[in-house]
């Protein structure tokens, strides 16, 4: 079952998550995405009118999610992207962090 952003169909609760740091975002564990990208236009333009952008909505394959749609957002626009800081956020479980 290698399945979508959080697997279900049967009206499952989905929970994305947004980051958005001073010059890019990442949504989940995903890459970070520059605010200068016009690939990225759609996406800022629905958040800046208050919208969930429509995106959030698909898994992995750009397929439609079933269930709601739960959308996060963690405000680090005061921060630069850091790669090792944001692997996964959360900052429990991690790797490589373990004593003998």
């Amino acid at each position: 079952a290698a399945g979508g952003a959080t697997g279900g169909t049967g009206g499952d609760q989905i929970r994305r998550r947004i980051t958005m740091y001073r010059d890019g975002f990442t949504v989940d564990s995903g890459p970070f995405r520059r605010l200068d990208d016009p690939s990225n236009g759609e996406f800022l333009r629905a958040l800046a009118a208050g919208r969930t952008p429509r995106e959030m909505g698909l898994d992995e394959d750009g397929n439609p999610i079933e269930g709601d749609v739960v959308v996060g957002l963690v405000d680090r626009r005061g921060e630069d992207y850091d790669p090792d800081a944001a692997d996964g956020g959360g900052g429990q479980g991690g790797s490589g962090s373990g004593s003998g």
